[in-house]
């Protein structure tokens, strides 16, 4: 990894996630939870504090080591029974089939390379009644949007590690063998070609 990827760019990616706007969506979804489960991309765990007591143990996933460290310290201050895992995305998430309760994922999706063969490996570890909750940006039905977040891509991959503006969250999780239960569309106040959202829950097929 490059100096800009372990030493500049997570701190980046950290400020911008701290902001209310993220805040104001993200508290609702984590708070829901309980049980067993995962969340891929843990970042340096600003969904932590988000988490009640009914979480019996929260698997997670980061492949940055410095935002994990940090993530790791959250964890241990707010007394969350967090393990971490190891992912490369070339081989199976380290967990029993049908182990988990939940999987969830922040603003994950976009920087994921095999984002298909990660959502079939998350769909895997859920147990037939377990729930995958989503909170992610993407692709944005406006055509001039769109043009823009097309055209800004490779730039944003560069400078943005690897995350990408233009993907259709929504048919990326059905081609994973999922059913959407629920989801929301809509912009965050913010500038609009990294602003669509897309929030829900899906469950196996």
């Amino acid at each position: 990894m490059s100096f800009y990827s372990t030493k500049i760019l997570p701190g980046l990616v950290n400020h911008v996630c701290s902001a209310s706007a993220f805040e104001d969506l993200r508290a609702p979804l984590i708070s829901s939870l309980s049980g067993v489960g995962l969340e891929l991309g843990v970042g340096a765990g600003l969904n932590f504090k988000h988490y009640t007591n009914q979480i019996e143990k929260l698997y997670g996933i980061e492949p940055c080591p410095v935002s994990l460290n940090k993530a790791q310290h959250v964890a241990d201050g707010l007394g969350l029974p967090l393990e971490t895992l190891y992912y490369d995305q070339e081989v199976l998430i380290p967990l029993e089939d049908g182990s988990l309760d939940f999987v969830v994922t922040t603003w994950t999706l976009c920087t994921i390379s095999r984002v298909t063969e990660t959502l079939k490996e998350m769909r895997r570890v859920l147990r037939p009644n377990g729930t995958y909750y989503f909170l992610e940006h993407g692709l944005s039905p406006d055509k001039g949007v769109a043009f823009f977040q097309n055209g800004l891509n490779p730039i944003q991959k560069m400078f943005g590690g690897g995350c990408n503006l233009n993907r259709q969250i929504d048919q990326l999780i059905q081609e994973a063998g999922f059913n959407i239960d629920r989801l929301d569309k809509f912009y965050m106040d913010a500038i609009k070609i990294g602003a669509f959202m897309y929030q829900g829950r899906a469950s196996k097929k």
